[in-house]
This record gives structure tokens, C-alpha cells and sequence, in this order.
């Protein structure tokens, strides 16, 4: 989630949608944010195991899938709902089938 979040500022700053100070208070705003609210899952072999099986039941791209078996991995792990968000369709309709609610920031204004 921290590489597709500085990953889309980027991509906003290029197309010149933000500039590069408001990209970076949007960035540090999302650290904080993601540091009270986020459980970070450590990338390893188990986690890995879980995306490549996940690229073989949905249609996804390599970061999505690791992206996904985190949130599994999360889920698991706290042994409580948690609601997958995203702005990637592909991405919601694989957590969805994966038992998440999902949200998509796009629609809500």
C-alpha cells in the first residue's frame, strides 16, 4: 500500500495534477494516517505464496496480488472483518471474492 500510494503522488505530480509540495503533504498526511491505522505485514515467502496463487484465480497485476495476500495475511492474523479499499476495480472484484468489504476513495468525494 506504501509503493502504490507514493507510486500514484508521483504519477500526479508528472501529469501535473499536484505539485511536488502538495504530493509531499499528501504523503506525509498518509504516513501518519497509515501508521495509526495500518498493520504492516512483512513481505515473505508465506505472503509471496498467497499472490502468486491469487494471479492464478484473478486477474491482477504482481503488486495488486501481494497487495491482496497482505490483507489475507492482516485478516487472518486479527481475526476480524477489515474492509479492503482501493481505486482499481480488478483489485476490489479480487478482494470481494476474497470475503472483503470493499471502497473505492474514488466515490466519495
Amino acid at each position: 500500500t506504501m509503493v502504490e500510494m507514493r507510486s500514484l503522488l508521483a504519477r500526479r505530480v508528472r501529469e501535473k495534477i499536484l505539485t511536488p509540495e502538495k504530493s509531499e503533504a499528501l504523503k506525509d498526511d498518509f504516513l501518519i494516517h497509515a501508521d495509526k491505522e495500518y498493520l504492516v505485514v512483512l513481505l515473505d515467502t508465506n505472503v509471496l505464496t498467497i499472490a502468486s496463487k491469487l494471479l492464478d484465480q484473478h486477474i491482477l497485476r504482481a503488486l495488486d496480488a501481494i497487495q491482496l495476500a497482505c490483507a489475507l495475511y492482516a485478516r487472518d492474523l486479527l481475526d476480524e472483518p477489515l474492509t479492503f479499499l482501493s481505486a482499481d476495480n480488478n483489485l476490489l472484484l479480487a478482494a470481494a471474492a476474497e470475503g472483503f468489504a470493499t471502497g473505492n476513495p474514488n466515490n466519495h468525494p
